[in-house]
């Protein structure tokens, strides 16, 4: 079984995040406003609101294997989104859910923790990560943060070439730099090319952009789109998302993933 030719499937690996800001209900809204067909497989409960973080509940790593064997029997992937995985127990599980799924191309977003500062990936889940998950990524995307802590170097440049030496196929650091004005990511490749996006800096922050943009650049490479193509595109998408981002509740302004509803331009 397989979605249409229009529709390919993205298996969602990600925590809940109950404001559905961020995690597993913004990678679905993304995935579905880019004409994909989500799969999901929770790993771990929160207790957060896009102003506040109190608990996280990782669930048990066979409970998650017996769910990845019922999906996946029989269903073709045609990408994967990887978001927070909470333990080391459930990042090893989620490197064999890929290996059973074809190691179809990832996208590795290693949270670390919420936005709200809740930590939502252990000592031993990002060596996991960095061992088995890693070498399986098409693309990793840490924000310039995640990226210095998971490499415990001093720039993103340096960061990135030691996420590419680990196995990384491309290297997605966002917030790299920033002024008044513009704000930008880099995308590093193996061999030492790198490509720059700038969007005009937007006031505020955000609850859910990098969710939304990780699983922006899924749905591209489900589609068969190149690296730079795919980013690119995710970028203008989540740019747009985030111009039109409203608070929910008190706290951090939620990206409008269907910004077009509220008068934006859909193309």
């Amino acid at each position: 079984m397989n979605a249409s030719p229009d529709r390919p499937c993205v298996l969602v690996i990600a925590g809940h995040d109950p404001s559905g800001g961020a995690g597993v209900q913004a990678d679905i809204e993304t995935l579905l406003c880019l004409g994909c067909r989500p799969v999901t497989l929770l790993t771990l409960l929160t207790a957060q609101s896009a102003s506040s973080f109190v608990a996280s509940w990782p669930q048990p790593g066979d409970r998650l294997r017996r769910q990845a064997d019922v999906l996946l029997a029989g269903l073709r992937v045609d990408a994967c989104k990887i978001g927070a995985l909470g333990n080391a127990e459930l990042a090893g599980t989620v490197a064999s859910i890929l290996k059973q799924a074809g190691y179809p191309p990832s996208v590795l977003d290693p949270v670390l923790a919420s936005a709200t500062h809740g930590e939502l990936a252990d000592t031993g889940c990002r060596q996991v990560m960095l061992d088995s998950l890693l070498p399986h990524a098409a693309v990793v995307t840490p924000n310039r943060e995640e990226a210095l802590a998971l490499t415990g170097v001093a720039t993103a440049p340096q960061a990135a070439a030691a996420l590419l030496e680990r196995g990384a196929g491309h290297v997605l650091v966002t917030g790299v730099a920033s002024d008044d004005k513009w704000a930008i990511d880099a995308l590093y490749a193996p061999g030492g090319g790198s490509r720059e996006y700038r969007r005009r800096r937007l006031p505020g922050v955000f609850h859910g952009s990098g969710c939304t943009l990780s699983a922006a650049v899924a749905a591209g490479l489900a589609r068969g789109w190149k690296m730079h193509e795919a980013v690119e595109r995710a970028q203008a998408y989540t740019w747009q998302a985030l111009r039109h981002a409203g608070p929910v509740e008190r706290g951090q302004a939620q990206p409008e993933r269907f910004y077009w509803h509220t008068g934006g331009d859909p193309a």
